[in-house]
C-alpha cells in the first residue's frame, strides 16, 4: 500500500468521510425502521447516531483525516445525504402536529458537524503526529461499492416480496416528492420500494462523484471512461425502473417482468463493474509486475471461467425469480454444479499462486480472495437449496422467512460476483494477453 505524508485536500476528505458515514447511517436507518422490526423510535435514533459516529471515527483514523476542517466538512456532507432519508421523521403525531422541517434539517446538519469534529479530534489524539497518508480515490471507489451493496439487498427484498409495483408513480411517491414522503407508517411493500429508490439516489450521487474524481485523478484513460460508463449505467438503471412503474400505472394489469428481470441483472453487473474499477484504482494493482508464468496463466483461465459461469447463472436465476418458470428453476439448479466446480478451481488456483510465488508488501490479496471465494460459494450452494425447499410457485412469498432466505441467496450471490470479479481483475494484470507483433511493450507504473 502506497503511503505518503501529503495532506489530503478538503474536498476529497469531505467526500470520503461524508459518503462513508452516510452509507453506514442509511443502512442502520433502514434496518431500524423496517416494519418487520417494530423498533422504538428513540432506540432507532440512538443506533443510527452510534453507527454514524463509529464509521466517521474509523474513516478519520484509517485515512488520516485529522484536521477540524476535515471533520466539519465530512460531517456536513453526511448530514446533507442523510436528509434525503429523513422523510420518515416528518410524519405528524397522533394530535396532527408535524415537526418543523427547517428546524429538523438544521439540527441534523449541526449534529453531523459535531460528529465529524469529534471523530477527527479523537483520531488526532490517538494517532502519531506525522501519520502516513493512504490514497483516497481507491478508498472512495470502495465506498461506492459499499453504497451499491445495500441497494442490491433492498432490491432483493423488493423482488422477494413482489413489492416492485407498490408505488404506482415515478419519480414521485404517492404523489409526494420522493425525498419528503413520510415512511413512518407505510406498509411493508411501500417501505421497501420507496427505500429502494432512496438507496438508488445515494448510489447515483456516489457514482457521480466517483466519475468526476476518477476523471481528474485516475492513472489511465481506461479507468476514467470506466467510471463514466458506470455512472451512465446507474442512471439507466433508475430510468429502467421508472419506465416499468409508469407502464404499470398506465395499465394496472400490466407488470413488465422482462424489465424487472433486466433491472435485477443490470444491478449485479454494475456492482461487478464497481468492484473491478476499485481494484484497478488501487496501489496494489498498479504496482503488480506482469509475470505471465504458468501459475498466473492457470489462475487467469480459471478466474475467467468462474466469472463467466457466475454471470450466466445470474441470468438464469433472475429468470426464475421474476417468472417462476420451472424450466429456469431446474436449469439454475443443474448449472449450479458447474458454477461450484469453476469457483473451487479458481479459489484453489488463487491460493496456490500465492503459495508458490514471491510475496511483497504490495502483493495482491489473492490468498484472502481465494479462501473467500471457496467460503462464499459453499454458503451460496447451501442457501440455494434452502431457498429451493422454501420455494413457491408465486413471485411473492408466504412468510418473512421465505423473503429473507431468497434475499440472502441473492445478496450472497452479489458477494460471490464481487470476489470472483476481484480475482479475475488481478489475474488479468498478473497474466496479460500476449502482445501482437509490432505493438510496443506495456510499461507498468512500477517499472516507470
Amino acid at each position: 500500500m502506497l503511503l505518503t505524508t501529503e495532506r489530503p485536500s478538503l474536498p476529497a476528505s469531505a467526500l470520503l468521510l461524508g459518503f462513508g458515514s452516510a452509507v453506514s447511517l442509511w443502512v442502520m436507518w433502514f434496518l431500524t425502521h423496517l416494519p418487520w422490526v417494530g423498533m422504538h423510535p428513540g432506540l432507532a435514533m440512538v443506533l443510527v447516531l452510534l453507527a454514524w459516529a463509529l464509521t466517521a471515527l474509523f474513516l478519520a483514523g484509517r485515512y488520516r483525516l485529522l484536521s477540524p476542517g476535515h471533520g466539519a466538512a465530512g460531517g456536513a456532507v453526511a448530514s446533507l445525504l442523510g436528509l434525503l432519508a429523513l422523510g420518515s421523521k416528518l410524519n405528524p403525531d397522533p394530535d396532527g402536529n408535524a415537526p418543523s422541517a427547517p428546524l429538523l434539517a438544521m439540527g441534523f446538519l449541526i449534529t453531523g458537524v459535531i460528529i465529524g469534529l469529534m471523530a477527527t479530534a479523537i483520531a488526532r489524539v490517538a494517532l502519531p503526529k506525522a501519520p502516513a497518508q493512504r490514497p483516497l480515490l481507491p478508498a472512495f471507489a470502495w465506498i461506492t461499492v459499499a453504497a451499491a451493496a445495500p441497494l442490491l439487498f433492498v432490491g432483493g427484498l423488493v423482488t422477494s416480496t413482489n413489492s416492485g409495483m407498490a408505488v404506482p408513480d415515478y419519480p414521485t411517491t404517492m404523489g409526494v416528492n420522493m425525498f419528503l414522503y413520510p415512511l413512518g407508517n407505510a406498509p411493508v411493500d411501500i417501505f421497501l420500494e420507496h427505500s429502494h429508490r432512496l438507496f438508488g439516489t445515494l448510489l447515483g450521487l456516489a457514482s457521480l462523484c466517483l466519475m468526476g474524481w476518477a476523471w481528474r485523478h485516475a492513472h489511465t484513460p481506461a479507468d476514467r471512461w470506466w467510471a463514466v460508463a458506470i455512472f451512465l449505467a446507474v442512471v439507466a438503471q433508475g430510468l429502467l425502473g421508472g419506465i416499468r412503474v409508469l407502464q404499470g400505472s398506465a395499465d394496472e394489469a400490466h407488470d413488465n417482468r422482462f424489465y424487472a428481470m433486466l433491472h435485477g441483472i443490470g444491478a449485479q453487473v454494475i456492482f461487478a463493474a464497481l468492484v473491478a474499477l476499485s481494484v484497478r484504482l488501487g496501489t496494489r494493482y498498479r504496482t503488480i509486475s506482469s509475470e505471465g508464468d504458468a501459475e498466473a496463466r492457470r489462475l487467469r483461465a480459471f478466474a475467467t471461467a468462474t466469472l463467466h459461469t457466475i454471470l450466466l447463472q445470474l441470468v438464469i436465476g433472475a429468470a426464475y425469480r421474476h417468472t417462476r418458470s420451472s424450466h429456469a428453476l431446474w436449469t439454475h439448479a443443474g448449472f449450479s454444479i458447474i458454477v461450484v466446480a469453476a469457483a473451487v478451481l479458481a479459489g484453489t488456483a488463487a491460493v496456490a499462486y500465492v503459495s508458490k510465488s514471491r510475496t511483497s508488501e504490495n502483493a495482491p490479496p489473492l490468498m484472502l480472495l481465494g479462501k473467500g471465494l471457496l467460503a462464499v460459494i459453499s454458503v451460496q450452494f447451501i442457501l440455494g437449496w434452502v431457498a429451493f425447499g422454501l420455494g413457491t410457485e408465486r413471485v411473492g412469498t408466504d412468510s418473512v422467512a421465505q423473503a429473507l432466505v431468497r434475499t440472502a441467496h441473492q445478496a450472497n450471490g452479489a458477494l460471490l460476483i464481487a470476489v470472483a470479479t476481484a480475482i479475475f481483475t488481478y489475474s488479468r494484470r498478473l497474466s496479460p494477453r500476449k502482445r501482437r507483433e509490432g505493438t510496443p511493450p506495456q510499461v507498468t507504473p512500477a517499472a516507470a
